[in-house]
């Protein structure tokens, strides 16, 4: 949802190997380290395999690895792909020992495991591109992304690949283990894969004093589960989207608070849509903009669930307090519309957050404490309106509970009532027919801009009288391990 589809690296198909391949053919190399020789030897066979993978590999090179492969392709053995569109150069297969590099132009590994890959320009600082890893699993180690010289990296495609133990999980200081670690690059799609166990992030987006040549990273329809820091995190960059992912268990310890995910420092434009997160201490936060980058935040059509605070504070009265479904201390603009929050300690909680905070069409039911909460003197201009709760909210500014009348929540077409799921209990938070939720809400215009940036629609129907709440398409996704 709300994803552009990279232009490369999701339906090219390998060709097949040479039948029967008893002798050398141009193109194909088979390599076997433990059995392999290079010696005279310039593309290998299963009978007769390589030792190594050749460090440039010409435009529709098929490289086939077979068994453990140790060497490490890192400077001055980076591997250069010089791949084209026509011509794709294709790595396939091995048990990769040790971290490689990788860099050129349109070049696809799959179907291997291994402990990583950093995708990089190349030693001589020329662009690398379309650059895909899929259909992989990676153990210890996962994917770096970004310029080692100052060369370009773009259009890079992380698919179907599973990435699990990174790191150390029990360090006992502030230790970076991210799974993928996305630096200084543009378009990088992150997409269909399972992050687990990872000594940091699941995905972290970084780019530190250069984060504005950072930009559009689309991270979909994912898994992340027990992560020492988050599931996926922006720093420094411009145009992330967060959509459709299934993001749990994430809690406080010497990796942070515990967020399912999240931004903070000059996290531009950032987008949280339509993903499924519970179990963490907070579900969606946004701590900090002190870059003060522009654009803000917009969460939308995201389901938001069983999210309590275990170890971190549980003050009615603060607005720092864990549990909290949406933590928006920083953002500036914040734009929250079309979320379902159930059964959770704190609704929205925005401290020393000036700027402002729209909250529409959300649905806030089951809450501990307060539906909404804020520091006094730093508190945004909130506007709250077309909202669902099931019980009169409560609503906290500087510690106090503010009084609210029933008249100003109608004012604001505001209701009070059940909002009548289909099933809760199995996790299905679209609305009966029956809810007082539909077609109660009202237009959104953030999917204009959202199209104008992202050259897609962002995939929540917001236009006439939409209804409360989530309204994605995958609001009971399966949960792939």
């Amino acid at each position: 949802m709300g994803v552009p589809p990279p232009g490369f690296g999701i339906r090219e198909v390998a060709p097949a190997p040479p039948s029967p391949w008893t002798a050398p053919v141009r193109g194909f190399y088979f390599v076997d380290e433990a059995k392999g020789s290079d010696d005279k030897n310039p593309f290998g066979t299963p009978g007769h395999p390589r030792r190594t993978i050749p460090n440039i590999l010409p435009a529709g090179a098929v490289v086939t690895v077979r068994g453990k492969y140790a060497r490490a392709h890192s400077s001055p053995n980076t591997l250069e792909a010089q791949g084209t569109a026509a011509a794709p150069v294709f790595i396939k297969g091995g048990n990769f020992t040790a971290i490689s590099e990788l860099s050129g132009s349109y070049v696809i590994v799959e179907g291997g495991s291994g402990v990583g890959w950093v995708i990089r320009d190349t030693r001589a600082a020329g662009a690398t591109h379309h650059v895909v890893v899929r259909d992989t699993e990676l153990v210890g180690g996962g994917v770096g992304v970004g310029p080692y010289m100052g060369g370009d990296v773009h259009d890079i495609v992380v698919l179907r690949t599973s990435m699990h133990d990174v790191g150390d999980m029990n360090v006992k200081t502030d230790v970076d283990a991210h799974c993928v670690t996305v630096g200084v690059s543009h378009h990088v799609w992150i997409l269909d894969s399972t992050f687990t166990r990872c000594s940091g992030d699941g995905v972290q987006v970084n780019g530190g004093r250069n984060g504005p040549r950072l930009h559009h990273v689309y991270i979909a329809r994912n898994v992340a589960r027990h992560n020492r820091q988050s599931g996926f995190w922006a720093k420094q960059s411009a145009d992330v989207v967060m959509s459709s992912n299934v993001v749990s268990d994430m809690r406080p310890g010497t990796g942070g608070p515990g967020n399912c995910l999240g931004a903070q420092y000059g996290a531009a434009r950032v987008v949280f849509v339509n993903n499924r997160v519970s179990d963490c201490e907070y579900g969606i936060g946004v701590w900090s903009y002190d870059e003060g980058a522009p654009g803000g935040v917009l969460i939308a059509g995201n389901v938001i669930t069983n999210i309590h605070h275990t170890t971190s504070d549980n003050a009615v009265g603060n607005p720092w307090a864990g549990g909290a479904a949406i933590f928006a201390a920083g953002g500036v603009e914040r734009i929250i519309v079309n979320n379902t929050i159930v059964d959770v300690d704190g609704g929205i909680q925005a401290p020393q957050s000036p700027g402002t905070l729209s909250a529409v069409n959300n649905i806030i039911a089951r809450v501990k404490r307060a539906a909404m909460a804020f520091d006094g003197a730093g508190a945004p201009k909130v506007i709250s309106a077309y909202m669902l709760y099931d019980l009169m909210p409560t609503m906290m500014s500087g510690g106090v509970s503010a009084v609210i009348e029933r008249g100003q929540l109608t004012e604001g077409h505001n209701l009070i009532a059940t909002p009548r799921f289909v099933n809760a209990a199995a996790g299905d938070f679209r609305l009966e027919p029956g809810s007082p939720g539909v077609k109660a809400g009202t237009a959104i215009p953030a999917a204009d801009s959202y199209r104008a940036t992202h050259g897609v629609p962002l995939g929540l129907d917001l236009a006439g009288t939409p209804d409360m709440g989530a309204i994605g398409s995958v609001l009971t996704p399966s949960s792939r391990k």
